[in-house]
Formats: structure tokens, sequence, C-alpha cells
């Protein structure tokens, strides 16, 4: 029974053992602890809730710029079969195991064939604080890459190797979107320079066809809407005050709101581990594989010194005012890029410590080989249960359940207050949090975009709606009343959550275009009493309608008429263009026809592109694979 026991523990599973997979699995669930349980996960932008709504940007609509196009299509889809909850956990548990095993795989088959060593290394790069910080703070396009990196490595690092391959991985890395898009290019480019540029039409053609669905979804948006100002990298520079916070940057340290950081508490020890780290790295790069070992190696060095560039002088300045600009935009945060740097260290610092223990002897060889993996530990310990306390399941009480059936009954706009992006909640333990609203009831919800980093509002949703309602909620804030005013704008539900100044709206309660129809300690809902239908005619009268998916709309026949949604060129009626209206809403010429988006054609077309590619790539087989074996005679 033993035998077979470690026989078929020891056993590989794409190319990795099953203890390490099981190993990687109990790791994963100790780090989420306590976020395992039912309830929802709320940490500034982690918002793992029942249902996950599809974001617009799959379509190609705005307002928002599509962030989380278009990894969160897919989830929100699977979501609404097996619950939200369940996928955004899984998905949060099985990033960490993949990654451990990709990391694994990537060293014993690439670097080192020292177990000891590469179960460090996958240690050092799935359970690091920067990965388990990202975790935390909810940026899962960010892990989902992370995870998926040491299984594409090896392609991307030699592209033109199998040009089909290529296509395959970067359509995988494309799901993470802009971020993964971006480092998915730096590691092609590299693996082409180590190629000395073989096939680069081809490997070029690849690589962009497989990002073509967040490209595509992201010009569209960015084309149909117009963003007023957007927070460049100062706000988001990564915490380095010192030398001591540049060498705990190279462990993985470093997060732009110090409180979120996991395993920050001890920036001495930190500090010492990143530089060890490092060391060790530098000494292993004579171990990487010939071919790719120069680019990689400068790539991940070039990617530690751009991401604490926005925070160092003299870059701060070229980076910053690059970032201030919609091209560099994408790059504000610039510590979120030290994921090449770690995609290096991790097997780097492994071979070094393979090396240094066969230059130390037999009696000490041992010890030096786990060094990585006692470096991880240390790491990754104050991170056990929970992410450090971060996840804490939430329940949300009876209301706000109330609320979200009443407005899928009656879908209409919702109206999210306070008017703040990110604001402090009772619900999530007073923990910093993007608003809920949006997320928590879908569909179109009017909020704020500005995040507050800055003394001038900063409008980073191209919402044109948004203006206007900054001088309507000025004015509730000192008590008016706002029914008759939210009418225009086409809002029919006001969600007010008791937060932050809820107090000041004080006009809300007695306003008489106004009815409370779901109160409680927590939150209230307000029905507007004014509103006359999803899309009302010049004279007053609404136009009944029903929508099949968000960018097409069946529509009877009517006059002039105006559409309650924010307003992006490419809304059409029939074949006749609408225009916007002076509350920032869709304008709809008279006439008859569907109400349709055309842009969406665009963006389905990129995505079944992909996909298309996708599938014939990796069905793609050489003939002889196919064939029956003869029979021996």
């Amino acid at each position: 029974m033993g035998t077979r026991f470690r026989a078929a523990v020891h056993r590989p599973c794409r190319g990795v053992p099953v203890w390490l997979w099981l190993a990687a699995l109990v790791v994963a669930l100790l780090m989420m602890g306590p976020g395992l349980q039912t309830g929802a996960l709320l940490n500034l932008d982690l918002l793992v809730l029942d249902a996950l709504p599809v974001p617009h940007g799959i379509w190609g609509l705005g307002p928002e710029l599509p962030r989380r196009v278009p990894l969160w299509g897919p989830m929100a889809w699977v979501a609404w079969l097996i619950g939200g909850e369940i996928v955004g956990k899984g998905l949060m548990v099985l990033s960490v195991v993949v990654a451990a095993a990709g990391m694994y795989r990537l060293v014993t088959q690439h670097v080192v064939r020292s177990r000891a060593a590469a179960a460090g290394a996958a240690a050092l790069y799935a359970v690091g604080p920067f990965l388990l910080t990202r975790l935390a703070v909810g940026q899962l396009t960010v892990v989902w890459v992370m995870a998926m990196l040491p299984w594409a490595a090896p392609t991307l690092l030699h592209p033109s190797k199998s040009v089909r391959t290529t296509l395959c991985w970067s359509a995988v890395l494309g799901l993470g979107g802009v971020f993964g898009g971006i480092v998915a290019g730096a590691l092609v480019l590299a693996g082409e320079i180590a190629d000395r540029g073989r096939r680069p039409a081809a490997v070029m053609l690849a690589f962009l066809l497989g990002q073509l669905p967040w490209i595509t979804a992201l010009a569209v948006v960015t084309m149909t809407t117009h963003a007023e100002a957007i927070a460049g990298s100062t706000f988001f520079r990564p915490r380095i005050d010192g030398v001591a916070d540049a060498a705990r940057l190279m462990a993985g340290f470093g997060f732009w709101n110090r409180p979120f950081q996991v395993g920050g508490e001890h920036p001495a020890f930190g500090a010492c581990f990143g530089a060890a780290l490092f060391v060790l790295a530098l000494a292993g790069v004579r171990e990487l594989p010939q071919p790719w070992r120069r680019p990689f190696t400068v790539l991940g060095i070039g990617s530690l010194v751009f991401s604490a560039s926005s925070a160092v002088w003299p870059t701060a300045v070229v980076v910053n005012r690059f970032t201030d600009t919609p091209f560099g935009a994408p790059m504000r945060e610039t510590q979120r890029f030290l994921v090449p740097y770690l995609l290096w260290l991790a097997p780097s610092a492994a071979a070094g410590a393979v090396r240094l223990a066969r230059a130390v002897g037999p009696s000490l060889g041992p010890t030096v080989r786990v060094a990585p993996l006692a470096l991880a530990a240390a790491l990754a310990g104050p991170g056990l249960w929970g992410l450090g306390g971060q996840l804490e399941p939430i329940r949300f009480p009876r209301e706000w359940g109330e609320a979200r059936s009443l407005v899928n009954a009656q879908p209409g706009t919702v109206l999210a207050l306070p008017w703040y992006q990110y604001f402090t909640i009772d619900l999530a333990d007073d923990r910093l949090l993007l608003d809920v609203v949006p997320y928590y009831f879908g569909g179109d919800v009017l909020g704020s975009s500005d995040p507050n980093l800055a003394v001038e509002k900063q409008q980073e949703v191209p919402d044109p709606r948004e203006p206007i309602m900054d001088t309507i909620v000025a004015d509730a804030r000192q008590g008016a009343q706002i029914s008759a005013r939210l009418v225009p704008l086409g809002v029919r539900w006001v969600v007010l959550q008791h937060e932050v100044d809820w107090s000041f709206y004080s006009g809300l309660p007695s306003d008489p275009g106004l009815e409370r129809v779901v109160t409680g300690n927590t939150m209230d809902l307000y029905r507007v009493r004014g509103w006359v239908g999803e899309v009302v005619a010049d004279d007053g009268t609404p136009v009944r309608s029903s929508a099949v998916v968000s960018p097409l709309h069946s529509l009877d026949a009517s006059g002039p008429a105006t559409f309650a949604t924010p307003y992006q060129s490419g809304w059409m009626r029939g074949w006749s263009t609408a225009s916007r209206s002076p509350n920032g809403l869709v304008r709809l010429p008279g006439g008859s026809g569907v109400l349709w988006y055309w842009p969406s054609l665009l963006v389905l077309s990129a995505d079944a592109a992909t996909l298309a590619a996708v599938l014939t790539s990796a069905g793609a087989r050489p003939l002889h694979r196919f064939r029956r074996p003869r029979k021996a005679p």
C-alpha cells in the first residue's frame, strides 16, 4: 500500500507530480482561510458577490473603460449557472495552485532538476507578497495572468518555434485584458530577440490575434466616449521611501496602498529577503536556458526598474507624464509590472541555490537547496488564514436582497448614493471599498467615478450624465429635494447606503417625488414617482421597448424619443443615427426599427475571430496522429 501511494503521489500530471498539486491546493486553502465560508468578499477592488454582472465592455458599451474585459465575461456567464461566490473564490484558489504547478514545471523542465529548489521557486512565485496582495485587493486579471504565465513562458520566449501555440497562449493571457496583453507582448518581444527575429510577421500576427478581443473593446469604448481626467501614476506609485523599501520591492512588496500589502508589518525582514533572493537570482542566471537567457534576464531586471520608476527621481517625472496620457494610462500603477521580474526571479533564485549548493559541498548542500523554499515560507507566513485577515465573508442584510429583487423586476437606471467611488463601509469592517452598488445591482447604475485622489474632481468614467449629477448631489447634500431633476436623467431608483455623509441627504425622505419602498439599517431604496419609461417620446409618453441583450432592444414605432442610457456614438434606430440629448442620454430620431449599437458587431467579430483561430490552432494535429496503427502481421 505504501509503495502504491508513493507511486501515485509522484506520478506526473501535466508534467508536475501529484504531490505538488496537492501541496499547492492545501496552501491555497490555508491562504483563503475564512474567505471560503459562505458570504461575499469585499476589499478595495475585490467584489466577489453571489451574482456577477456581465461587464458592459463585453459588448463595447461604456461608459466605464473595459478594465475587466474579457475575463469577467466568462466568469459572469459561469456564475449564472453555479453562483458568483463559487466562481470568484474558485478562481482565487485555482490561480495559486496553477501558478505554483506552472513554476515547478518551468524549473524542472528548463532550468534545474532539483525538486527542493523547484518547490521553492513555486512557493516564491505563487504565495509571494505580490500575488497574495493582488488576491486580497481583487485584481483578478493580474492574478489570472500570473497563474498562466509560467505555462506560457517557454512558448512565448521561443515564439517562432510554434506560431500556433504562441497564438493560443497569447489568447489565454489576453483574457487578462490590457495587462495581460502588455506582459505577453513583452515576453514575445524578448523571445523574438532570442530567436534573432525569425518569422516576425507570423509571430506578430499570432500575438495580435490573441489580443484582439480586449483591443477591439477598448478601442470602441475609447472612441465612442471621452474621459475628462485620468489619474496618473503619481497616486499609484510603489511605496519606496529609501534603500530598504527598494530591497523590499525585489521580494514583491511595495503596493501603493500600504494597509493592503500582505505581509508588510516587518520591513527589515522584507528588505533582507529581497536582497538575498536577488543575489541568488544573479548567481543562477547561468543555469537558465541559453537561447533565451539574456533577453529573459534583461526583461526581468527591466521590469523591476520600470516598477520602481514612478517613485524614483528623475524617472518619476517622465513616467508620470506618460501615464497621464490615454496611451500610458494602463501603466499608471507601475508596480503591477513587477510580474516579469518575479517570473525571472523564482527560477533564477532556485538555480542560484542549486549552484551554491554544489559549491559548498555535500554537507551543506541540501540546506542551501531549500533556501528559496525557506525564504518563501517566511514571506508567505503573514498571509496565512485569510490573506493576513483581509478576507472576511460578509452577508448582506435583508434590505439589500429586497431592493435587488425590486430593481430586477422593474429595471431602470439606479442612482448610487453617497456620491463617492471609494469609501469605507460598515459591512466590510470599515475597509476602503469600491462602491458595491453597480456590481450588486448590475444594469445601468449612475455613480461617481471620482477616486478622490486629488483636490480637483477626476471623472475617470466618461459618463456624460455625471457632471449634471455633480450639481444635483451638491444640492442634495444641503437637504434639497431632487426628484424632479432626476426624471430628465431617466433615473428610476435611488439607492442610499447609510455610509459616509448619507445623513446630509435629508431632503430625500420628505421628497414627494420619491417613494421609499425598502428601508433598513444599512440602506434605503427609493422609487422615483415621475419615471415614465426607458424610452420616452417627446410628448412625454412611454415607448414600449424590451432588451434582447444589452446592445439590442426591440422598440415600437414613435416620434423622436429619448433612451435612458448614457450616450455613446454608435446607437441606431433602424438605420437612422442617434444623437446626444442635453442631459447626456441617447436621443432617438422618429421612426421604427430595432434599437441597436452597431460597434458591438466589431467587438463580437473580434471575439469570434480569436476564438476560431484558437480552436483551429489547438485542434491542428499532424496527420499521422489521426491514422490508426496497422496491426502487426
